[in-house]
């Protein structure tokens, strides 16, 4: 890939790196610790991050995978394992989606945006 929207699947790249690295910091032990009352524990900003980012990329970017965005049993290890197989795969895409597909349009949260078409199959 390379053209100007290059720095956006570099960026995701980075974002699911600091993902995978924080959740690897944590223990089994430490998957329902709820720092603060009104904080999620780990276990449920996994699960948010993972439902969230999967909806996210299915009905903006249309990148839809083939498995499901929970690993079942949600374990530390599962989640790790679920969440660094979508992104690499949800990354892949997005590098081969070409230039012109990035200025596209689609409709997300009632708003036009781009891009619209799913290049990413």
């Amino acid at each position: 890939m390379s053209h100007a929207f290059r720095f956006l699947v570099d960026a995701y790249e980075t974002e699911r790196l600091k993902t995978l690295s924080v959740w690897s910091q944590f223990a089994d032990a430490d998957m329902e610790f709820r720092p603060e009352s009104r904080a999620r524990t780990p276990h449920e900003h996994m699960v948010h991050q993972c439902a969230s980012e999967e909806t996210w990329m299915k009905s903006m970017l249309g990148i839809e995978l083939a498995r499901p965005a929970l690993p079942v049993p949600e374990t530390r290890l599962g989640f790790l394992e679920v969440y660094a197989a979508a992104s690499t795969e949800r990354r892949d895409r997005l590098a081969r989606c070409p230039e012109s597909w990035f200025g596209e349009s689609a409709r997300f949260f009632g708003v036009e945006r781009s891009p619209g078409s799913s290049c990413a199959a």
